[in-house]
């Protein structure tokens, strides 16, 4: 992943790596960038700057940011306990004597909240019997749920309505959602998982649920 600028004869290639990275909020992120270390090199520096934004990265203003040259030609950037509002593309920026010789591509930053735990309950009113699996708070807003029954997947039928994409909703400013999706037509003493992925989560979360008889349903797994 690279790119170059500016200078004329004095460009360098800038690698980034990696390319994107999924991090949940509260943790720390790391960037690196790779680059040929040039000719006469005195007075060559590292910066960071973000995608859309001006000027480069302060260390100063947001103390969360480190940055610098860890040997020569190779740059790193660790960002502490990212926030929602730290999703970006961060580019690694080298300058010789002020001027900029080379400028990465990018690296993606998408900070994330997982939808779990899963929560799955019956719903028996009104008829047919009805399931529901859903979530809790999560950020990026995009998931996708996938039903099973008895270990194979769902797909409608005149005798049952899948709502597989579920329904998303925003839950506060901090841009929080969440989802549910819903399968009517359930049958008695059969086990249905509902399966959500995300890009949070590098596993699909799953919820199972049993509809036995005569007894109210009971969540089996819940993870």
């Amino acid at each position: 992943l690279y790119i170059l600028t500016v200078d004329g004869d004095a460009s360098v290639k800038v690698t980034q790596i990696p390319d994107h990275v999924a991090a949940i909020r509260g943790t720390n992120v790391t960037f690196h960038c790779n680059f040929p270390f040039p000719q006469g090199s005195s007075g060559v520096k590292v910066q960071w700057d973000e995608e859309g934004e001006s000027g480069y990265l302060d260390t100063k203003e947001d103390r969360r940011k480190l940055f610098g040259v860890k040997t020569k030609g190779k740059g790193f950037f660790q960002f502490l306990n990212v926030s929602l509002q730290d999703s970006g593309v961060y580019r690694c920026v080298v300058v010789r004597q002020g001027s900029i010789i080379g400028r990465g591509s990018g690296s993606r930053l998408t900070v994330c909240v997982p939808p779990t735990p899963l929560k799955i309950f019956s719903r028996s009113l009104p008829k047919p019997q009805t399931l529901v699996c859903e979530t809790a708070l999560f950020h990026p807003k995009e998931i996708t749920f996938t039903w099973y029954k008895d270990g194979t997947k769902i797909v409608p039928t005149p005798g049952i309505k899948l709502e597989e994409s579920g329904s998303t909703e925003r839950q506060n400013s901090e841009e929080l959602y969440k989802a549910s999706s819903s399968i009517e037509g359930a049958q008695l003493e059969s086990v249905y998982t509902c399966q959500v992925s995300h890009v949070s989560l590098n596993i699909s979360a799953i919820a199972s649920y049993i509809i036995p008889e005569p007894k109210a349903g009971k969540v089996l797994k819940d993870f």
